[in-house]
């Protein structure tokens, strides 16, 4: 008897059986531009779309930006022109039951012609966090996608209290501070940390990054690239003009990978004050929320 009420209480079932979350597969998407309509006589006979004028293809892309949205997003939007391209990142088949919520397309954005070096390099705009649980997934999509980028930039925020400073680190920076981690592949020769990020401070060892960052990090150290992870330390709920000065501190990298020309003009960095009114809060943060 009193195993039948056991069985009750605790069915003889495998956890396994009530976890049924479903994996999600995502797919990068290259829209081309719309075919013009042939006129009659015109001996128009393509079967293909043509590519946009000035759209460069992803397989030749050679650096990779992702900005997740807020800070990062704004940050790019005012210091690089950028236009958009019709690429987009999404998940394969939506399922009808995930939790967490998928993440939505994420759009890209290549620099203006003449306004960058190099312009194999494009950026991955973030619409909504990527769970963790989707990650890996993301990261392994987006890196397919862009098989000849060699080098990887992530640019996001980290905000002052969950910095956890180590034994004897002392009071914990003020905005604007940037930190930071970054591949094996950035090492040179002669020194652990190359000039291209000596304004950038070392993430102490008790902090950690997860999700994407995490992810792209590991995936670009196994794959021998070069991945850097910009973190500019963010004091409140609310984005400040100093918050995203602190991403001018990766002046070095830019140039390396040439998004800024080796002399920079005087209207670079851009002015972070106008960056801030293009970013809409959440509805979360909201008072009447």
């Amino acid at each position: 008897m009193i195993h039948d009420l056991m069985d009750q209480l605790l069915p003889p079932v495998s956890d396994d059986e009530d976890d049924d979350q479903p994996t999600l597969e995502f797919v990068f998407e290259a829209v081309p531009a719309p075919a013009p309509k042939a006129k009659p006589g015109s001996g128009y006979a393509s079967d293909q779309p043509p590519v946009a004028a000035g759209v460069p293809a992803a397989s030749r892309c050679r650096t990779l930006v992702v900005c997740p949205q807020g800070g990062a997003t704004a940050f790019a939007t005012a210091a690089f022109p950028l236009r958009p391209v019709p690429w987009s990142l999404r998940v394969k088949a939506l399922p009808t039951r995930c939790l967490p919520k998928p993440p939505k397309p994420t759009a890209f954005f290549v620099p203006e012609a003449g306004s960058s070096e190099n312009m194999e390099v494009a950026f991955a705009m973030l619409d909504g966090p990527v769970a963790a649980e989707y990650a890996v997934a993301w990261v392994e999509a987006l890196l397919e996608s862009f098989p000849s980028a060699t080098e990887v930039i992530f640019l996001d925020c980290l905000f002052r209290n969950e910095f956890c400073r180590p034994a004897g680190y002392g009071e914990p920076p003020q905005e604007p501070h940037l930190c930071g981690l970054w591949t094996s592949a950035w090492a040179t020769a002669d020194s652990a940390q190359p000039v291209a990020l000596q304004s950038v401070a070392q993430l102490p060892t008790p902090n950690v990054v997860q999700g994407v960052a995490a992810a792209l990090l590991t995936q670009c150290e196994a794959e021998r690239k070069r991945c850097l992870v910009g973190l500019a330390l963010q004091d409140g709920a609310h984005l400040s003009a100093a918050c995203l000065r602190a991403f001018a501190g990766l002046k070095g990298a830019f140039e390396v990978v040439g998004l800024l020309p080796l002399k920079v003009d005087r209207q670079w960095p851009p002015s972070c004050v106008d960056a801030l009114e293009k970013i809409v809060p959440p509805f979360s943060m909201s008072i009447y929320a």
